[in-house]
């Protein structure tokens, strides 16, 4: 008798859930609910991991000019170039004086002629 009840119980759920499946996905704007979803977790997530990898660059050249080693300013320049956005570019502008923006400014075409000539060789 319990299993009888315990079957008919699951046959339930399952067919609800089947039932609110099927009238999820033929509702009319579905998948375009669905694209707008992925390509706004798509888009969020690339940035994150951008802006993640500039404030390592930005963290450790900071470090490095603290240190008197002129890598610094290529770290700092690699920051710039990574974010997707300008707020690196403001940070760095507020926070170091105009004759270090200057390098840096000179150093990163010179670092984008470096990357696009290693991912042309790769």
């Amino acid at each position: 008798m319990k299993t009888a009840i315990l079957a008919t119980l699951g046959a339930a759920v399952l067919g609800y859930c089947i039932y609110f499946d099927y009238k999820r996905r033929s509702h009319p704007q579905f998948k375009e609910q669905l694209m707008a979803k992925r390509k706004a977790e798509q888009e969020s997530g690339s940035n994150g991991k951008a802006m993640a990898q500039a404030q390592m660059f930005l963290a450790q050249g900071t470090q490095l000019i603290n240190q008197q080693d002129p890598r610094g300013l290529q770290y700092i320049a690699l920051a710039v170039i990574s974010c997707p956005d300008d707020s690196i570019k403001k940070l760095v502008g507020q926070k170091f004086p105009p004759e270090m923006l200057q390098a840096i400014n000179s150093i990163i075409p010179q670092l984008q002629a470096q990357m696009s000539g290693g991912a042309a060789a790769q």
